[in-house]
């Protein structure tokens, strides 16, 4: 068998345990633990390192509509079983919750179009401006999100 040092092209290899767990409790030594260091990354050239937020218009998240919410312990969810009524605390009056990435968008009203159920849209939650997301353009944001949630598919109300 060639040694390493007389074959270029091979690497010395060292043979690997199955279990590491047995190398540490058999006093093997641990191997060197050090923190990362990352090189800089380099701003964009116009130096302000925002993007258009043009740029996330066909980017999806998932839409979900929060009809209401209750606390059960697990016992009690068990226990629930096909016919169960599970009461909200949501009043029937109350408008229900637009929510993309547990992030409340908007509140509306649920209806049927068709056969499907639907929620027109009754109030905008405000801009917060100290979002992240602001950060991404600039002052233009706020009025190209807007923009975005008025191309969203929409049904004419009757």
């Amino acid at each position: 068998m060639n040694e390493p040092a007389n074959n270029p092209g091979q690497r010395e290899t060292t043979p690997v345990s199955p279990n590491p767990v047995d190398d540490i409790s058999a006093g093997a030594e641990s191997p060197e633990v050090r923190p990362v260091e990352f090189s800089e990354t380099s701003r964009s050239q116009s130096g302000t390192g925002r993007l258009p937020i043009k740029r996330f218009y066909d980017v999806n998240v998932t839409v979900s509509v929060e009809l209401g919410r209750v606390t059960m312990s697990i016992g009690e969810l068990l226990q629930l079983g096909e016919g169960a009524v599970v009461e909200l605390t949501r009043s029937v009056h109350e408008p229900v919750d637009i929510v993309a990435q547990s992030v409340r968008l908007a509140r509306g009203e649920v209806v049927v179009v068709g056969d499907r159920y639907a929620v027109r849209v009754t109030e905008i939650e405000p801009v917060d401006h100290d979002s992240p997301l602001m950060s991404l353009s600039g002052s233009s944001a706020g009025n190209e999100a807007g923009a975005a949630a008025s191309a969203a598919k929409t049904v004419p109300s009757s």
